[in-house]
């Protein structure tokens, strides 16, 4: 994914998280690595997400 906003600048996990929860739509499941920053933006999109 490219995102190009200043708001992805600084790569902190609440806005990754809303732009795929946003993107996510009729997806059943979403993936990232098990690292800091994909475990990190997982944990904020499931805040977005209720």
């Amino acid at each position: 994914m490219l995102v190009d906003d200043a708001a992805y600048g600084h790569a902190l996990a609440e806005p990754f998280a809303a732009l795929i929860v946003k993107l996510a739509g009729s997806y059943d499941a979403i993936v990232a690595p098990s690292t800091t920053t994909g475990q990190n933006v997982l944990r904020a999109s499931r805040r977005c997400s209720t």
